[in-house]
């Protein structure tokens, strides 16, 4: 504790008329063996002021006959400081300023302080991290040297709590030359307990942290659940993280629901199994009841038990009224290349393996195609390059927007749900098909030619594409191109082409303008 007190004895004064002001002394510090002090001296009366300074003693009232710092003659009023240094630790002192001027010496207020007490260094043992079977991360941070340069710092451990650096199992030296380090704590055995601290020594001695106890086992593993996505009538996307292994081999991770709440893998409706390891990991949630809804959680499972993520809540969406039409509104922008107003018709069909349902007219599309080969600008729709938002309308002359082309993609991403045109402009719930469930059409399908493709319920065309090298339009009425969802690598896509001899899916540039058929669950 610093202790600061004021004598209440009258100032010493000057005789005659001469007046020299001091205020009461200011302490800006105190340490172990030196403090510092300051002064104003608020008023001179144009005297000559031919010395200045502080003076100390461990006796009340000291004067220019005691401990003295001297500053010299002085010509103006201000302020004036200094540091008094070689004081002796935990002990009391007396300050007061002095002027000398006309042959006179005044003094100000006496100040009390006492210098701070040393001893042992003061340092706190950091939280344990990292533990492994054989292993832990562990450290610690110097407060305050209390006084004298701390010597050595560093961690030890043993199995026995009454323990020091000196007498120790094992110890590790902080080397870094920082207040604050991390050291590693090594040669563990497995289910032993061990008390571990952090310590710091000057010539007073060794101070120590707080002791932390560790015991290196098994535990289960850290999972943290991932953000619902793609919530619809009957499905969901979900996942988690495996943060850490427990000391032992995740062998199965996946995630588990329910519709009661806290789902577990001895309670939910199902799970599925993504895998093994740590790392990041995304889940389908399938065969959902539509307006219900679930809780979700992941797990992570390894020999010591199973780790589970927080709880995600989540309603399913109703079934959405397949075989109906439904108006959009466009709004130019980052996603629709103009405004206008489009009656989208839908239709439920199995192509995929799967009940879907799907818009009848390509996105973006004033109307159904009429024939295979319709090259109207009305039905063909607009184009988008591989997992990008923005869409082009060609008429066959001008491009829209006519905006500077991406003539070269190199993303390794297949297209992200954040920027897939049919859930932007048509709502949640649609999306880009897979490149599986093209597969799966083309095949149920037994397409072969475009004519086979637009004999569908689908209605596909030859709607041409728009050229990587300049975003012009090309092979309208001759080909199809319809993307779908997966990219073959960091500069391509696949899609669905069809022409007069030939149907099935392509590796295309990402590069390539091509058409969207949107479809939802």
């Amino acid at each position: 504790m610093l202790l600061f007190a004021t004598c209440q004895k009258e100032l010493d004064k000057p005789v005659g008329n001469n007046k020299v002001v001091l205020s009461p002394i200011s302490v800006d510090s105190v340490y172990y063996f030196l403090t510092k002090v300051r002064v104003q001296l608020t008023s001179d009366e144009g005297n000559t002021i031919t010395d200045h300074g502080f003076c100390w003693a461990i006796t009340p009232n000291p004067d220019v006959n005691s401990n003295l710092i001297s500053l010299g003659k002085r010509e103006n009023s201000g302020t004036f400081s200094t540091e008094i240094k070689g004081l002796d630790e935990n002990t009391r002192y007396y300050i007061r300023a002095f002027t000398t001027f006309a042959g006179n010496t005044i003094y100000n207020e006496q100040r009390e302080i006492t210098t701070l007490k040393t001893g042992k260094p003061q340092i706190t043992t950091a939280e344990l991290s990292d533990i492994t079977l054989i292993s832990a991360i562990c450290g610690g941070e110097i407060e305050s040297d209390s006084g004298y340069a701390v010597t050595t710092s560093g961690i030890c451990w043993d199995t026995d709590n009454q323990f020091n650096e000196n007498q120790c199992l094992g110890k590790d030296v902080n080397t870094s030359g920082e207040s604050e380090f991390s050291l590693n704590i090594t040669g563990l055995t497995e289910s032993t307990t061990y008390y571990v601290k952090a310590y710091a020594t000057n010539q007073k001695g060794t101070g120590y942290g707080d002791v932390r106890q560790l015991i290196p086992c098994k535990i289960p593993p850290a999972v943290t659940t991932k953000n619902i996505t793609n919530p619809g009538s009957i499905s969901a996307m979900c996942g988690g993280n495996v943060t850490s292994d427990g000391n032992a081999k995740v062998t199965a991770r996946g995630i588990c629901w329910n519709i009661t709440g806290n789902p577990a893998l001895d309670n939910c409706i199902n799970f599925t199994s993504d895998g093994q390891g740590t790392g990041t990991f995304t889940s389908n949630i399938t065969n959902l009841t539509p307006s219900t809804t679930y809780y979700v959680k992941a797990y992570a499972i390894n020999s010591a038990g199973t780790g589970y993520g927080q709880v995600e809540q989540f309603a399913t969406i109703a079934p959405w009224p397949c075989g109906t039409s439904f108006a959009i509104t466009h709004t130019a922008g980052s996603t629709a290349p103009v405004n206008k107003t489009v009656s989208y018709g839908t239709v439920q069909t199995n192509l995929t393996g799967s009940d879907k349902c799907w818009i009848t007219q390509n996105l973006g599309a004033d109307l159904q195609a009429t024939s295979a080969t319709d090259a109207t600008e009305a039905s063909v729709g607009w184009y988008w390059q591989f997992n990008k938002k923005q869409g082009y309308k060609h008429d066959g002359t001008t491009r829209t927007p006519n905006t500077t082309w991406i003539t070269s993609i190199n993303e390794n991403s297949h297209w992200l749900n954040a920027n897939d045109p049919c859930t932007l402009l048509l709502g949640s719930g649609w999306r880009i098909p897979t490149k599986t469930e093209w597969e799966m059409a083309d095949a149920t399908g037994g397409w072969s030619n475009y004519n086979q493709t637009y004999a569908s319920v689908l209605k596909l065309h030859a709607v041409g594409c728009l050229l990587p090298s300049d975003g012009s339009l090309y092979g309208r009425i001759s080909t199809g191109s319809y993307w779908s969802s997966l990219q073959s690598d960091s500069g391509s896509g696949w899609s669905l082409i069809s022409n007069s001899f030939n149907s099935g899916m392509n590796i295309n540039s990402k590069a390539i303008g091509g058409s969207l058929r949107c479809l939802r669950d």
